[in-house]
């Protein structure tokens, strides 16, 4: 682990995408959901495919992005169903078990996730993950999404980390740019959030291939 780990408080880390394969998530929403709309409406699977696109891109960076029970409702049909046939799939990154239990030793381990409470639980009790965190918290539970601003503010209430002693770690450059604004300044994105997808570019954030290359600076 290194020096960095003694001079850390607190390691957020998000899920999907981060420590969970977002391939997952792909297949689920890009390649079954499609499939099951195109079904039920009996349109091609281009068309199912937009309709999805189109329902789902004004919710972006909000919970209702995030929310099963919401989202069924807007699709008619139960998207937990499609989770649930698709769990095969739901598996770490490599390495992430081998890091977290390293870097659990005396840092506070947060899991912060914008997953929805049920696809959540689903995860952690298929890979046990939640055995390394001390804190495991939903964006639903805080009632924001960590895009915005406000999850921060209430998570840190909330748990009471030092933004500048923590290390974040997420696959979602939109959460990175929230957190800087909040002030956290140890930020990690992940270049291949899913084994079978292609890599995040991005010039304002390190983003890292796996976990071992994080590295702690003391500001």
């Amino acid at each position: 682990m290194g020096n960095h780990s003694k001079k850390a408080e607190a390691y957020i880390f998000d899920m999907d995408g981060t420590i969970l394969d977002l391939n997952f998530d792909r297949c689920v929403w890009h390649q079954r959901l499609p499939e099951r709309v195109s079904t039920i409406l009996d349109v091609p699977l281009k068309v199912a495919a937009d309709i999805v696109k189109n329902k789902l891109a004004p919710l972006k960076n909000t919970l209702n992005w995030y929310d099963l029970d919401y989202l069924s409702q807007k699709f008619s049909l139960d998207i937990g169903e499609i989770e649930i046939e698709m769990s095969h799939l739901i598996k770490p990154r490599p390495g992430a078990i081998n890091y977290l239990k390293k870097a659990k030793g005396s840092n506070l381990m947060i899991l912060a996730s914008n997953a929805y409470p049920k696809s959540m639980l689903r995860k952690l009790s298929l890979t046990g993950i939640a055995t390394y965190f001390d804190i495991v918290i939903s964006s639903h539970e805080i009632g924001f999404c960590k895009e915005e601003l406000k999850f921060w503010e209430k998570l840190q209430t909330q748990v009471g980390f030092s933004p500048n002693k923590t290390v974040l770690v997420d696959d979602n450059l939109t959460v990175l740019r929230t957190a800087k604004k909040f002030g956290i300044k140890n930020l990690f994105g992940i270049r291949y959030p899913s084994s079978q997808g292609t890599p995040v570019s991005d010039s304002e954030f390190q983003l890292i291939n796996n976990f071992e290359e994080i590295r702690y600076l003391s500001s």
